[in-house]
């Protein structure tokens, strides 16, 4: 009784797939990381002073405005975070494909053993 698995070639192009999409999106965050830190605070803030009080936002406006700032630093964060975890997960399809390599932070090295395992079993089931 043959077990059956995805032919190298298949798994490893899904791989390398899954990878290319974490690294686009790192590639995304750091261009609006990028746009981010190099525009005037003022453009990223929204708002302008013109020294005229009555003209001039409050601190209302200002704070709002600043925690809008955090919460954007905090989703491009998040984003990078996610980014570099579907590359991982790619490099893992990619490496986990072949019985000589074990899955990056998987099972603690199953790689040759385990291939041994399954050749036993597979001998056993077709001697009977």
């Amino acid at each position: 009784m043959q077990r059956f698995h995805c032919t190298d070639i298949i798994c490893r192009v899904i791989g390398l797939v899954v990878f290319c999409v974490g690294v686009g999106l790192l590639v995304t965050v750091f261009s609006m990381a990028y746009k981010l830190f190099n525009s005037s605070p003022a453009e990223v803030l929204g708002i302008s002073f013109t020294g005229n009080p009555h003209k001039d936002p409050g601190a209302a406006t200002i704070g709002s405005q600043f925690g809008w700032l955090l919460f954007r630093l905090g989703f491009l964060l998040l984003m990078s975070l996610a980014g570099s975890l579907v590359a991982q997960k790619g490099v893992n399809l990619y490496l986990s494909v072949s019985q000589s390599f074990p899955m990056l932070g998987g099972n603690g090295g199953r790689g040759k053993k385990a291939a041994e395992i399954d050749k036993e079993a597979d001998d056993h089931l077709t001697a009977s």
